[in-house]
């Protein structure tokens, strides 16, 4: 009997990654399949999928269990949803991000509904996500949850996220980051530095652990000091400044990589700090440069038109599985001449 209770709990969350994952099109397997499969009792099995339907993962009947999210035979609407942060008239860069998209979908005859995540339908109401008219959704950068993404599913809509998402039921696209960060990396230790921090500084659901998993075994390879091993995933001024205090509490470093991006906000910290001159920031960010110690990467390409190819392609294929797709970017230079960085830096290391 404990084996049993022991068992049961595991199978259950193999079962529902398997959902998720779409590896069960529209019914859930015989619970005699299931036993054999497993290897355990009835009595097993039924606990184990029991816990299934309170998730909301599937319909229990006389049929056996239908997977959720397969049961909802939406109609076409034409419309595509997109979830922002805060809407959509908060600053100059959102109204024209909301006009390219809404001008894209129009060419395909797709309305754009944009999604306020303040709106506490979202996550109060049972019937909203059911019945909003749209054929499909992109979360905003910031705006996915596990719990929206579940209701989301359950509702048959299919989403996109520009980011990591773990095991979550949504399809990703995103920039394929970390080997910039890495030949960044190689580029500046080719110069003579060492001491290399990193700001990863956007909320991402659940990208935490696997940012500083790559960031560790970049760090790791290199040899880079372990003071500047933990980087930092929050949009927050506030934590933009203490993570930039805690690296220059010490030896400060050489260089901060501004990741996703805001490399104002640490030029700020460094300012209050005197050590604007002495520590050096690379960033992706677009823009015109900050001052003499502030680098630009190559922008990467526009990812907003490639997640709405993307999302066009998952409406029509209804793909089984969820898919996840790199777009890569991998800088060739940072926009000054490596020469005259060269230079620049090899000056100030010499007065220092």
């Amino acid at each position: 009997m404990a084996s049993m209770e022991i068992k049961h709990p595991a199978i259950t969350e193999d079962l529902r990654r398997k959902i998720l994952s779409g590896a069960f099109r529209e019914k859930l397997p015989p619970l005699r399949t299931l036993m054999r499969e497993y290897h355990v009792s009835m009595q097993t099995i039924s606990k184990a999928v029991k816990p299934l339907s309170g998730m909301g993962l599937i319909v229990p009947g006389p049929r056996g269990s239908v997977i959720a999210s397969s049961q909802k035979k939406r109609p076409r609407c034409f419309a595509i949803g997109v979830l922002w942060m805060n809407g959509t008239d908060y600053d100059d860069e959102a109204r024209r991000i909301t006009m390219e998209l809404q001008d894209y979908w129009a060419k395909k005859s797709y309305n754009v509904v944009f999604l306020n995540l303040h709106n506490p339908n979202l996550r109060n109401n049972p019937d909203f996500w059911r019945t909003l008219p749209i054929d499909g959704l992109i979360f905003a950068y910031g705006t996915l949850t596990a719990e929206l993404a579940r209701a989301v599913h359950e509702a048959g809509i299919p989403a996109l996220a520009p980011h990591f998402a773990e095991d979550m039921p949504v399809h990703v696209m995103e920039y394929d980051t970390f080997p910039a960060v890495e030949h960044v990396v190689n580029m500046l230790l080719e110069k003579g530095f060492r001491r290399i921090a990193l700001q990863f500084n956007s909320e991402l659901a659940g990208y935490q652990s696997t940012a500083d998993a790559k960031w560790n075994e970049i760090r790791r390879r290199f040899g880079i000091p372990g003071e500047f091993r933990k980087n930092v995933a929050s949009g927050s001024r506030n934590t933009i400044e203490r993570h930039t205090k805690l690296l220059c509490r010490k030896e400060p470093p050489e260089f901060i990589l501004c990741w996703h991006a805001h490399p104002e906000r640490t030029l700020e910290t460094l300012k209050r700090l005197g050590l604007e001159k002495k520590v050096r920031i690379v960033s992706m960010q677009d823009g015109p440069r900050l001052g003499r110690t502030d680098f630009r990467l190559t922008p990467p390409p526009d990812l907003r038109f490639d997640l709405a190819a993307f999302l066009e392609r998952i409406i029509s294929t209804q793909p089984r599985k969820f898919l996840h797709e790199y777009v890569p970017y991998l800088p060739d230079f940072i926009d000054d001449p490596p020469e005259i960085i060269g230079r620049d830096l090899k000056a100030e290391v010499t007065r220092k």
